[in-house]
């Protein structure tokens, strides 16, 4: 006899066995699709403890040429199957990259995370945090209907993705990565989303809609193609109705604090229907069975009792079964689960067993101490002092001497042993309803006596998961409660209409909420994320000079930066550069330092570093406020000292002692030169000439005339200490002629003209001084220098600078003419004026060689020349 797909899988999985009746048609089909039930049921004997992979969908994303589909119920964050890759750009410099993460409609794609670190994205389907994916991953995310087109942007970009590739049915998105080894530092992220998945249709509103309600999504799984594929007539949406409210409302049908249960999770369908349904049904502890011809379920919760069975109900013996063997029998459940709170890693959720607390025991029974309060036990009778230790099992005759005690009543029955039986959750992502399914799990497995018998038609008015009552003197049970778990009809010798039923035993007590205050412990690590490396903090550089042996000056700055947590940090990337520069230096240190040595003096740097981990990811630049800025040596001479003058005729010779020290007692090593101040009074302030020894010799001074003296030194850099302490000299009175055979002394050096050849024009005073300082010496009042380059005789570029002794400066003078060569821009006046022009070639506008009187003039296409009397003599050109 043919029995529905549906019916065969329930009946292997509870080892149920159906066969052939021989008896009419009509009773045939009565029989089959009306008289048989069996549950399955997921907390009953053993759950599924596998949490294996099939049973949690993919969770990291993979590839694969035929992978399974993955379906999604609920929300929950998982991987998806690489289905295509391909590169455009030069260099391959874009990643195309195609998803699929489910094999049907899904809500939403709540958020996507590369490296288990979530990712936010703007209306445009652009990454814009972390900030180190921004500007390089573009994501465009398609929900899987069955009208989909095929993504533009792909498109558009890669010409083997065709309008013709829709993916219809499939949910997945379109990833563009552009490379970057700072936003990629280890390859291609590993991706995965948190996805709200399918919508499934709800009975109670005749609408389809997204829900996490696990009543609606196994309804779903019995009709949907990649589940059991049932009518939907063979669904008793009336018991899905109440089961959707009961998972709903955790006090229904008060209906005011829920939910009850929920269903996150996916799974694939390389998986059994079989397992699928297992794991499904342990979302809601529930029941699942198929009987008079429609799929039915019972979410775990107390109903009162349908119907009361006597002894005259009975229509065989009675089988009864009082205890689970050993290996079936536990105390403690513990189990994992994974959700938003423990961002989707599996994680234990707290161990359920039954604790009493504060003597509330039944007298009588055994109870195993787990904690001792602050006194001692003390008995029922009034006696104290009552000494016990964590673990001892004792008769509840004692009470605990107002502590905190608490001991656990069936390790008490077990005899002290504990056995702990894993319960995994691959559905539920809630801490508390976790607790909630292990409780019923416990308390379930408690109530151990087992029924079978055959029955009476009275036992028509009962189905699987009904709680009915027997009333049986000699077992000793007065409407004792059980639970109807199998539920089968059929005809006995005699054509004896006859129900058998497997009773199980059950108490309101089971569904009782899990009360010993346990809570879910959140992640509250304090450990870095791998992917988000701390931003260093840049202190201001600091700038210093050293000054070297042989008088040189070298600007050094140290540059340093910090971060909370240095040993999270492989290695410090630092960089500069000169300020206006394109090309950034880069050093890559290990401690928080880097000084650079020797530095440009005068010149402005930009900086900026970023800390980089162990596993290659980088941190943000943090740039510097304001470049540093480096000057010359810091370091200023003391003044000369023992100055001393010794006059004579017309010039007085001035010495002195060189300083050996700066200001901060550091050693002078680049002392340069010496200015000499003159006067006719105290603190003299004239300057009257530089030099490079402690001796200065000063001519053209006044007869009979007191000098006074005071000397600065200076170094390379042109740091000056203050005045020396001044000396004075009078000079002799004039000689007379013949009165010596001489015509007095010679006098000082005058002014004079100088063509110094050089490699490159000065442009500044201090250019100019150290050019002719190095060619002639030190310089008078007036010297005047002529700076070529090329040769003397050919020049191919000159500049003129006179020099002033009262402002110790060199000036550059930009109307001089010399020889054949006139320099651009020296010429500003409206006329030229000379002696003889000779070999000149001129484009003439008017040029004339004196402005009245006896002059020639050249005009445009004429050519004119005058008298001494301003008459025109001559005219050459046009006569008109």
């Amino acid at each position: 006899m043919a029995i529905s797909a549906g019916m065969a899988l329930v009946s292997t999985a509870v080892g149920v066995a159906v066969g052939t009746i021989a008896v009419s048609s009509a009773l045939t089909y009565f029989v089959v699709t009306t008289a048989m039930g069996a549950a399955l049921n997921a907390l009953a004997p053993k759950p599924d403890t596998s949490l294996g992979q099939a049973n949690r969908g993919y969770q990291v994303t993979q590839r694969g040429a035929a992978a399974d589909r993955q379906i999604i119920y609920g929300q929950t964050r998982v991987g998806g199957v690489v289905i295509y890759d391909a590169t455009t750009g030069t260099d391959n410099k874009y990643l195309h990259r195609v998803v699929a993460f489910a094999g049907h409609e899904v809500e939403e794609f709540t958020t996507f995370y590369f490296n288990d670190e979530a990712v936010t994205i703007d209306g445009s389907g652009n990454v814009t945090s972390p900030s180190n994916y921004s500007g390089f991953v573009r994501i465009n995310s398609h929900l899987g209907t069955a009208a989909q087109t095929a993504d533009s942007d792909l498109v558009s970009e890669v010409t083997e993705w065709t309008s013709n590739h829709k993916l219809s049915g499939v949910a997945y998105a379109y990833f563009r990565f552009k490379y970057d080894e700072d936003a990629f530092p280890n390859g291609v992220p590993d991706i995965s989303a948190v996805i709200k998945g399918k919508k499934v249709y709800d009975p109670r509103t005749a609408t389809t809609a997204w829900s996490d309600n696990p009543a609606l999504c196994i309804r779903d799984y019995l009709v949907s193609d990649y589940g059991l594929n049932e009518d939907t007539a063979r669904i008793d949406d009336t018991l899905v109705s109440t089961a959707a409210n009961v998972c709903d409302w955790i006090n229904y049908p008060t209906n005011t604090v829920g939910p009850r249960f929920t269903m996150n999770g996916a799974f694939l369908t390389s998986s059994t229907p079989h397992d699928n349904l297992m794991s499904l049904l342990t979302s809601m502890g529930g029941m699942l069975w198929y009987s008079q011809g429609q799929w039915r379920m019972k979410p775990a919760y107390y109903t009162s009792p349908v119907l009361t069975l006597t002894e005259d109900d009975l229509r065989s013996s009675i089988s009864v079964s009082t205890r689970h063997s050993r290996r079936d029998n536990f105390n403690t459940v513990k189990g994992v689960f994974r959700g938003a709170d423990t961002n989707y890693q599996p994680t234990d959720y707290a161990e359920v067993t039954n604790i009493t607390d504060d003597g509330d025991f039944v007298v009588g029974q055994p109870y195993a101490i787990t904690e001792l309060g602050t006194t001692n036990w003390n008995t029922v009778a009034g006696t104290t002092g009552v000494t016990y230790a964590v673990g001892d099992v004792v008769v509840a005759d004692v009470i605990d001497g107002g502590g905190d005690g608490k001991a656990n009543y069936w390790l008490g029955v077990d005899g002290g042993q504990e056995s702990i039986v894993d319960l995994n959750l691959s559905f539920t992502d809630d801490f508390d309803i976790c607790r909630r399914i292990a409780r019923v799990y416990l308390e379930r497995n408690r109530q151990q006596i087992t029924v079978q018998a055959s029955f009476g038609l009275r036992a028509f008015q009962c189905q699987v998961g009904d709680i009915v009552q027997i009333t049986n003197s000699r077992f000793g049970w007065t409407l004792k409660k059980f639970e109807v778990v199998n539920w089968n009809f059929g005809l006995q010798e005699g054509l004896d209409l006859q129900v058998n039923l497997t009773l199980k035993e059950i108490s309101a007590n089971v569904f009782d909420e899990v009360d010993d205050g346990a809570v879910l412990e959140l992640d509250n690590t304090t450990l870095d994320s791998p992917f988000d490396v701390q931003t260093p903090s840049l202190d201001a550089a600091v700038v210093t000079t050293q000054v070297n042996n042989d008088g040189t000056t070298v600007p050094i700055i140290t540059f340093s930066w910090g971060v909370t947590n240095p040993s999270l940090v492989q290695y410090y990337e630092f960089q500069w550069k000169i300020t206006g520069d394109t090309e950034y230096n880069t050093r890559l240190v290990r401690e928080g330092e880097y000084t650079l040595a020797p530095a440009i003096s005068g010149a402005s740097y930009d900086y900026r570093v970023r800390a980089v981990n162990h596993l290659s990811v980088k941190s943000q630049w943090i740039n510097a406020a304001s470049p540093a800025s480096t000057g010359d040596d810091g370091t200023t001479p003391n003044a000369p000292t023992s100055v001393s003058v010794a006059a004579g005729y017309g010039s007085a010779t001035v010495t002195w002692t060189a300083p050996t020290t700066n200001t901060d007692t550091s050693t002078l090593k680049d002392l340069f030169q010496y200015k000499v101040y003159r006067g006719t009074s105290t603190n003299p302030t004239t300057l009257v000439g530089r030099v490079s020894g402690e001796i200065f010799t000063d001519s053209g001074l006044a007869d009979s005339t007191e000098y006074f003296y005071r000397i600065k030194a200076v170094d390379f850099t042109g740091n000056e200490s203050v005045y020396s302490t001044e000396a004075s000299g009078t000079t002799n009175a004039q000689l007379q002629d013949g009165a010596d055979g001489a015509d007095g002394d010679a006098g000082p050096r005058g002014a004079g003209r100088w063509n110094i050849g050089v490699a490159t024009l000065p442009t500044t005073s201090s250019g100019a001084d150290t050019d002719f300082t190095n060619a002639i010496g030190d310089p008078v009042d007036r010297d005047q220098a002529w700076f070529y380059t090329g040769t003397q005789a050919n020049p191919t570029s000159q500049s003129v600078w006179i020099y002033n002794l009262s402002t110790d400066t060199w000036i550059e003078q930009t109307e001089v003419i010399d020889g054949n060569l006139i320099v651009s821009g020296t010429i500003t006046a409206d006329r030229l004026e000379s002696t003889q022009i000779s070999t000149l070639g001129l484009t003439i506008g008017t040029l004339s060689s004196a402005a009245t009187g006896a002059r020639l003039m050249f005009q445009d296409d004429r050519i004119l020349v005058y008298d001494n009397s301003n008459n025109l003599r001559v005219k050459i050109g046009n006569l008109a």
